[in-house]
C-alpha cells in the first residue's frame, strides 16, 4: 500500500500540469496563430495552429507577427512655384523586415502619370489632379508585393 502512495504521489503532480508552454500554446488557438510568430522569426507566420502550437510547447517565445509596411505620403512642401502650392511625395517603410535590402515604389496620380518613388523625396504641384490614386511597393530580392498606406494630406 505505501509503495502505491509513493506512486500515485509521484504521478498526480503531472496530472493537468499547467507549465509556462501550455500558456503560451493557448495563444495559438481561436485563430491566434494567424497573427503571432516566433521572437526567432518575427516575420514569418505560422502555417497553421498545430505549427503555432508545437513550437510553443517547444519552448519557443510567441510575439505579434511583423509586417513590413510602406507608407506614400504627400504632404505640403512649403514651397511655392509660380504661384502655386507644391507638395512633396515620399515613401517611408515601417518594422522593415531585414531580408529585404530595397524597395521599389510606384505612384500613380489621379491625373494618370506614374512615378517610381527613389528614396529621397519628389516636390510636384498642388491640384486635384495631383492627388494620389494608387501606389505599389515591392521589395527585394524576391519581388515580394508590401502593404501600401496612402497618406495624402496635401490641400486638392
Amino acid at each position: 500500500m505505501l509503495l502505491f502512495l509513493l506512486a500515485l504521489v509521484a504521478v498526480v503532480p503531472l496530472i493537468g500540469a499547467k507549465g509556462p508552454n501550455n500558456s503560451n500554446a493557448a495563444q495559438c488557438q481561436k485563430g491566434g496563430w494567424e497573427v503571432l510568430a516566433t521572437t526567432a522569426a518575427p516575420f514569418d507566420g505560422f502555417a497553421n495552429q498545430s505549427e503555432c502550437v508545437s513550437a510553443a510547447a517547444k519552448g519557443a517565445t510567441l510575439t505579434a507577427l511583423l509586417s513590413t509596411v510602406v507608407t506614400v505620403s504627400r504632404q505640403p512642401s512649403g514651397f511655392t512655384f509660380m504661384g502655386r502650392s507644391m507638395c512633396r511625395l515620399e515613401y517611408s517603410v515601417a518594422n522593415p523586415n531585414p531580408a529585404y535590402n530595397a524597395y521599389t515604389v510606384t505612384v500613380t496620380l489621379r491625373e494618370g502619370t506614374t512615378y517610381s518613388l527613389p528614396t529621397g523625396t519628389l516636390v510636384y504641384g498642388d491640384t486635384a489632379d495631383y492627388a494620389i490614386a494608387g501606389a505599389t511597393a515591392i521589395a527585394q530580392p524576391g519581388d515580394v508585393t508590401v502593404p501600401v498606406l496612402i497618406n495624402d494630406g496635401c490641400t486638392t
